[in-house]
């Protein structure tokens, strides 16, 4: 089977056209430190505290603007297929609407009265 589903358009542009290549065509599995090495993983946990990292790291997202977090994922999501001029144009427009939401108010509030911010 070939990859289906981008996988191998976004394989390449992960870890480039050779190393892509070498793995589509040799069905080569590679380690989680060499997933690391190649930026396909952030972090490698071993298995007793990956539940609790990965926790960890849900609770720092929880804590940001629900708005915020759900346009960065959508900006770096679909601009990764733009070429670079019309991903800016993209992410200028949302920040410019992100720059209208009730959360930014309470976060810039929360900022300058030194406090952390309760967002809706």
């Amino acid at each position: 089977m070939t990859p289906g589903f981008g996988g191998s358009q976004r394989l390449t542009r992960l870890v480039g056209r050779g190393m892509a290549m070498e793995l589509l065509t040799t069905g080569r599995m590679m380690n989680a430190e060499e997933a690391q090495q190649r930026g396909l993983v952030n972090h490698v946990y071993p298995q007793a505290e990956l539940l609790g990292e990965g926790m960890k790291l849900a609770e720092q997202i929880a804590t940001k603007s629900r708005t915020a977090v759900q346009l960065t994922k959508q900006l770096v999501q679909r601009g990764q297929d733009l070429d670079l001029e019309n991903a800016c144009v993209m992410e200028s427009d949302v920040f410019g609407l992100s720059f209208s939401t009730p959360d930014r108010e309470e976060g810039m509030a929360a900022f300058l009265e030194g406090r952390k911010p309760v967002f809706s």
